[in-house]
């Protein structure tokens, strides 16, 4: 069994692939491989910016649990099902500041695990693909 790397533990954390990362952090899929056994030290600006994406989806899965608790509140308990929309590429990914698709549905992960908790029904599609999400789409765009 390999030892855990920083690298390696954030890369887990992000929902990055290890070509992903490659292509996310501008370095070879090579130096990706060496970084996560431990062959191969990253520079400090490789891991802060792993732990940026990292903490841009707590950022975004806290946002959505606010998100969650005012709906709940609003309405005076919990609905009976909650739909959560995925970014369906890279592309619209990056316009909602996250750096691929990846990373978005760690974030939205987060966000299905916390109504979970709370006992609502979660439904999880592309974003925009049925009524609830394109209704969220236009009233979020998250």
């Amino acid at each position: 069994m390999t030892t855990p790397t920083t690298f390696s533990m954030l890369r887990a954390a992000s929902g990055l692939s290890q070509s992903e990362a490659a292509a996310v952090l501008r370095i070879g899929l090579s130096s990706v491989k060496k970084f996560e056994t431990g062959r191969r030290t990253p520079s400090p600006g490789i891991i802060d910016e792993l732990a940026e994406i990292v903490q841009l989806i707590q950022k975004a899965a806290d946002n959505a649990e606010q998100m969650i608790d005012e709906q709940v509140e609003r309405f005076g308990g919990h609905p009976e099902s909650l739909h959560l929309g995925v970014c369906a590429d890279d592309h619209e990914a990056n316009a909602l500041g996250f750096p691929a698709a990846s990373v978005h549905r760690m974030a939205i992960s987060r966000a299905a695990a916390y109504a979970i908790s709370a006992g609502i029904n979660v439904v999880i599609g592309y974003r925009g693909a049925d009524p609830e999400t394109a209704a969220a789409v236009d009233a979020h765009e998250l």
